[in-house]
């Protein structure tokens, strides 16, 4: 004889009869159940409560652990029920954490270059002259990104407007809506020129502008694994430009220089090449000369300017 303790049933199993009982009370008291003699008591995961009026026992599935009954003949040897706990399904989310460690997001340190060079360049300083000068057909391997005075490369013919994405009065803080890095991706190219900050000088923090252009060059060499990344000066202005009152038409030539800088150690930053087109473009004045309105290139300084890249590459 076996005695069961239990809160609540909700349903019951007899060896003589299949009538259930659903909801009988909770506070039901301790009854005898009657058993063949030749059954088995079995320790199971899921729980039940029992209870008998007629000697019969009684189970239902409830929050804890409980024992189960199996008829078995005296020739058959004892069976064993088990059931997997339904903690165990917990358990197992509990291991998930290590996987999601084994996939962390890519650090700073593991990011991918735009440079071809590891260790053994000085990614610091401006690219150097070159120990040889470029052919024209170089620029069959580029892609040029920028504002107007990029634009200028194609319409003065230095370069094939299919490889130049540009737009007229562009700023960094809203490239990507203009220029995305897969269309210039799409193009394949080995080397990616860009300049940009003009158009933000006046209103745009030195950090702002840099953190900018730093997440739009990451999106190109993720883009474009393993092309070289050449980050091109912000070009001077003249005299007048850099010194008028005119708040609407004022770019300081000092702002320029610590834009540039600014530019020059996220290039070394991030191992991307820095090139100083701005010290060439210079006039003996400190300025930019022979401007119409101040700010872009004249063709003679374009080509002053496409001759100091073609000069200065990186092997």
């Amino acid at each position: 004889m076996v005695i069961f303790a239990g809160s609540y049933i909700s349903t019951v199993v007899s060896n003589s009869t299949d009538e259930t009982v659903e909801d009988m009370p909770s506070e039901t008291v301790l009854r005898e159940a009657a058993l063949p003699e030749t059954s088995v008591i079995t320790e199971m995961s899921v729980p039940f409560t029992a209870v008998s009026e007629s000697g019969t026992a009684v189970f239902t599935a409830a929050t804890k652990p409980v024992t189960t009954v199996t008829e078995v003949s005296e020739t058959e040897e004892t069976e064993t029920e088990t059931e997997v706990p339904e903690e165990t399904e917990e358990e197992i989310t509990e291991t998930e954490p290590e996987t999601e460690q084994e996939t962390a997001p890519v650090t700073e340190a593991e990011k991918p270059s735009g440079g071809s060079h590891s260790g053994d360049y000085n990614y610091g300083a401006p690219v150097p002259a070159s120990g040889q000068v470029k052919g024209s057909d170089y620029y069959d391997t580029c892609a040029f990104v920028g504002d107007s005075h990029t634009n200028g490369l194609g319409a003065y013919g230095f370069v094939d407007k299919s490889r130049v994405f540009a737009k007229d009065g562009l700023s960094i803080s809203n490239i990507s809506q203009s220029i995305s890095p897969s269309s210039i991706a799409s193009v394949s190219p080995e080397n990616v020129y860009i300049m940009m900050g003009t158009n933000g000088i006046a209103w745009l923090k030195p950090s702002d502008m840099i953190a900018s252009y730093e997440d739009y060059v990451d999106d190109i060499v993720s883009q474009i694994p393993g092309v070289n990344i050449y980050i091109l000066s912000i070009p001077p202005v003249s005299y007048e430009r850099s010194t008028t009152t005119d708040a609407k038409k004022n770019i300081s030539m000092d702002k320029i220089r610590e834009y540039n800088s600014g530019l020059q150690e996220m290039a070394a930053r991030n191992e991307w090449y820095f090139v100083d087109t701005f010290s060439e473009i210079c006039g003996p004045s400190g300025y930019l000369e022979g401007s119409t309105d101040g700010i872009h290139m004249p063709v003679d300084t374009y080509r002053k300017f496409t001759d100091y890249i073609l000069s200065h590459t990186v092997e």
